[in-house]
């Protein structure tokens, strides 16, 4: 009977173990959800407010010169203090910008945050993004539905910038008095903070990855191994977990794998893997895994067992000495 109740107790806490990780999943998905949810709403706000409204006037009326309009002037200035207000309460937000169609769609207003240093670009920094493909989406998505870039490595005048900065660009576009687009309004996120405060939000020694839809690292313990796709060297999530292809081939919710032998760790691990479904205008969805070491389990496993055996042992010496008593009588 000891034996059955300690195999049982066993078995439930294992059990136990992987339901925990589900359950700490869906806390980290409704935390990255939550801040999806907040970057659009700040996007609605942007594109609603005065400063932004009174801006796409000036431009409409200066006729194409903005340089030689005071009244423009004016409304980049106000635009520059609301954005820069919004970075401050928002430490994930590395850049927000107004770019227009005018121009090859030079930047009109553009606030930078860089170790919670906030600069407002002058105008000879701004730059063309005309070519870029979320300039170009943005503006040919109807009005109210927003832009999701990928997640990559951030670029300034094409190429990669040192140190490297993961960013994911939200954008929404802006419509004139006739209806026709004349801009976007766009906010960069810095990827790492957001993965960061993700992380946050489980438990201690719990081990968070996330892929992108075609299984590239973007967040790894081991930052080498993020971004490969870019950098040329590929790190994948279902080369490290197998039933990670089965989420990015099959598009199953959630999948968990009990134990996995992960080449960077000295034991096996407890897997959970789950899919992050794409906001609207998002180009893929994002697949979340959390890995909890093996000795973990191990050890309340063998916490439980030592509990049993306090509490059996006790009974089997009473056994044995009334065996012992009636074997003499």
């Amino acid at each position: 009977m000891g034996i059955v109740i300690t195999q049982s107790g066993t078995n439930l806490l294992t059990d136990a173990s992987t339901s925990r990780l589900a359950q700490e999943s869906k806390v980290a998905a409704t935390r990255l959800q939550d801040i999806i949810d907040a970057v659009q709403r700040d996007l609605e706000f942007l594109a609603r407010s005065p400063s932004v409204q009174r801006l796409v006037t000036a431009l409409e009326a200066s006729a194409g010169n903005p340089d030689d309009d005071p009244a423009t002037g004016q409304a980049k200035q106000r635009l520059q203090e609301v954005f820069a207000a919004l970075l401050v309460t928002h430490p994930w937000y590395v850049q927000v910008r107004l770019i227009g169609v005018a121009n090859e769609g030079m930047e009109l207003v553009r606030v930078d945050q860089l170790d919670e240093q906030i600069r407002r670009i002058p105008a000879h920094e701004l730059q063309r993004k005309g070519h870029r493909p979320y300039f170009r989406e943005t503006l040919g998505m109807e009005a109210g539905r927003f832009y999701w870039s990928p997640i990559n490595l951030n670029r300034e005048h094409g190429e990669i910038t040192e140190p490297h900065q993961p960013v994911f660009r939200v954008a929404l576009p802006i419509a004139g008095a006739d209806d026709t687009a004349v801009g976007i309004v766009i906010i960069n996120l810095d990827a790492q903070r957001v993965f960061d405060a993700t992380r946050n939000v489980v438990s201690p020694g719990l081990t968070l990855y996330v892929a992108n839809r075609q299984g590239d690292y973007l967040y790894h313990p081991d930052p080498g191994k993020t971004f490969g796709f870019e950098l040329g060297q590929r790190y994948r999530i279902n080369d490290d977990f197998a039933e990670a292809a089965l989420l990015l081939d099959r598009g199953r919710s959630n999948v968990t794998e009990k134990e996995v032998a992960l080449p960077a760790t000295a034991e096996p691990v407890v897997a959970h893997l789950s899919m992050l479904p794409a906001p609207q205008g998002a180009t893929g969805e994002l697949l979340l895994g959390l890995t909890m070491p093996r000795s973990v389990i191990v050890k309340e496993v063998n916490a439980a067992r030592r509990k049993s055996a306090t509490l059996i042992l006790p009974f089997l010496l009473v056994g044995t000495i009334v065996v012992i008593w009636l074997v003499r009588v």
